[in-house]
């Protein structure tokens, strides 16, 4: 038999979940907006330390929040922040480096992120 869902357990699926949904909103718009920015630290800089320094901001609420919807609202928040940095440091990334280097750069990650979740399964 199940046992039913707690509290807890649903305010962190709910948090997973808002989550994802602002990643897949966010960064790709801030990434458009920094297409198009014009300011004399170029076009991507003052999006990605905006949102690096909203990150920090965000970061010291979850630490003293006092329960679990003040953790939820700066979880909230410290998605939108780094999803508004991360955005334009991936335009940057295409900026930087040659076409070819882009898939070369992303089978590396994916190398990567394979290998870790084996070995937290290897650790069980």
């Amino acid at each position: 038999m199940k046992k039913p869902v707690s509290f807890l357990q649903m305010i962190v699926l709910n948090a997973y979940w808002v989550g994802l949904v602002i990643a897949m909103v966010v960064q790709p718009l801030s990434g458009t907006l920094s297409d198009g920015w014009v300011s004399r630290f170029g076009r991507r800089r003052p999006l990605i330390v905006l949102g690096t320094l909203f990150d920090f901001a965000f970061l010291a609420f979850i630490g003293w929040a006092g329960g679990l919807i003040w953790l939820f609202i700066g979880y909230v928040g410290l998605q939108f922040s780094s999803n508004v940095a991360h955005g334009p440091a991936l335009d940057a990334l295409n900026n930087v480096y040659p076409g070819m280097w882009i898939g070369y750069i992303a089978l590396f990650l994916l190398g990567t992120i394979c290998a870790l979740v084996s070995i937290g399964c290897l650790k069980r």
